[in-house]
């Protein structure tokens, strides 16, 4: 099965831009996806054990630190083309 996520991680912190930065690093280094970041989001499409298991270990390595975090996810089960803008006519 194909999925796409699309993801937004809120550091509760006043320096939030380098957990933010790491998070999407993390997200960048797992194989097999495709992924596109911009100023409200990223989102990412593969197979959904890629998906999720790039998800799973990206929220492990940034939120097992001591700040708080906060991580919402919203998942579409279809491959999005992602890495190309949509058709709106």
């Amino acid at each position: 099965m194909q999925l796409t996520a699309e993801l937004s991680f809120y550091p509760l912190a006043e320096d939030y831009i380098p957990p933010i930065k790491a998070f999407i690093t993390e997200l960048a280094g797992q194989a097999g996806l495709q992924m596109v970041t911009n100023r409200m989001s990223t989102q990412i499409s593969g197979s959904f054990d890629d998906v999720t298991q790039a998800i799973n270990q990206a929220m492990r390595a940034c939120m097992s630190g001591p700040g708080r975090a906060v991580l919402v996810v919203k998942y579409l089960n279809t491959a999005l083309p992602v890495l190309s803008a949509p058709d709106l006519d």
